[in-house]
């Protein structure tokens, strides 16, 4: 269990670290750290984090039938595999499903009309009807 206060002050802290870490990265592009962010299969890794995110407890049950504790080489074994098949799922439904969807909400065009104050008001003939 943790602590109480990790819920707030250590979740906060650690936020604010990666804050530092993402700055830093984007004032210093020359730095070894910077460049090592702009690796490719990092950005892939990012395109499919919160698929991951989604899948991962679901699969982890799936193959394993309990809490997921690596207790012995085939334990290993079976972790490494739900790995690379959640890598794998994520990526094709990143292809075929969201991909897809995210170009549609690009080609939206989400400009809206603003209508005229003086369109909507009524005329003082119409106000004058009983």
């Amino acid at each position: 269990m943790n602590p109480p206060w990790e819920a707030t002050a250590g979740f906060t802290w650690m936020a604010l670290t990666y804050l530092l870490f993402l700055l830093y990265s984007l004032l210093f592009p020359s730095v070894w750290f910077s460049r090592c962010l702009r690796w490719g299969w990092l950005r892939g890794l990012g395109l499919i984090a919160y698929g991951t995110y989604l899948f991962h407890e679901f699969f982890l049950g799936m193959f394993f039938g309990r809490l997921p504790f690596i207790k012995s080489w085939r334990d290993l074994a079976v972790s490494i595999f739900t790995l690379a098949f959640t890598l794998l799922f994520c990526r094709l439904s990143w292809l075929y499903f969201e991909k897809p969807l995210v170009k549609i909400g690009h080609r939206a065009s989400y400009q809206f009309a603003i209508p005229d104050p003086a369109d909507s008001a009524p005329s003082a003939t119409e106000l004058a009807r009983p």
